[in-house]
């Protein structure tokens, strides 16, 4: 690398920033990320930059004994990395039909917006119209939902059936306790909160229905 390309700045338009392996453009997820990583370490030249990306890779060789050339992505390097600092052997049981039960409890987070419209009408607003219903817009967001879900136990191996007598006492247990449960059930939706809960029903059940609706 020439020296005036070394002192560099990373700020350079997009349309030169070529990756040499490829010949083409980088993309502008790349880009962008790059730009952050830049400002969020302050990097001054490229061969900051350059120097921040060997420590990284050294930094995790040093501490975990892995390779991140070896991975595709980060969540397998952070996975082995999590099975190789806990000691933590996962059991056969995860291949048989426990595992289906698992499974087909997986659920994904829901990221959408089901009205397309919402209009507030308050007391605090300049356009209140007090002879409409009242209404609010809220938005919620939960913080450190990722981190503190994977601060949790998980389940390891050692299941075993229960028979539903003996449910009321798993029920029981305290958030720390050694053992965990996973309950299949049957649940009765009634039918006054089907409106209600239309956007956005509970306790979502993952299956292939035979009806087709008119």
């Amino acid at each position: 690398m020439d020296r005036p390309s070394w002192k560099r700045l990373i700020s350079r338009p997009k349309k030169l920033s070529t990756a040499r392996s490829s010949g083409e453009d980088i993309s502008d997820e790349d880009y962008t990320h790059a730009q952050k990583v830049w400002e969020a370490f302050e990097c001054k030249t490229l061969r900051d930059y350059h120097d921040l990306y060997l420590e990284t890779d050294d930094i995790c060789q040093t501490h975990y004994g892995l390779d991140p050339a070896n991975y595709y992505t980060s969540p397998g390097l952070s996975y082995d990395a999590a099975l190789k600092t806990t000691g933590q052997k996962i059991g056969a049981s995860f291949r048989s039909r426990y595992a289906m039960m698992f499974e087909q409890a997986t659920r994904g987070g829901v990221a959408m917006i089901s009205h397309r419209y919402g209009k507030a009408n308050n007391p605090y607003m300049s356009t209140y119209d007090a002879s409409q219903p009242t209404k609010y817009l809220t938005y919620l967001d939960a913080n450190n939902l990722y981190g503190w879900a994977m601060s949790q136990p998980l389940p390891t191996g050692d299941f075993e059936w229960v028979e539903p007598e003996e449910i009321g006492e798993i029920l029981e247990y305290p958030d720390d306790h050694e053992y965990g449960a996973m309950i299949e059930c049957d649940l009765e939706y009634p039918q006054d909160l089907h409106d209600a809960h239309n956007d956005y029903p509970l306790a979502p059940r993952m299956w292939r229905s035979t009806k087709s609706g008119s």
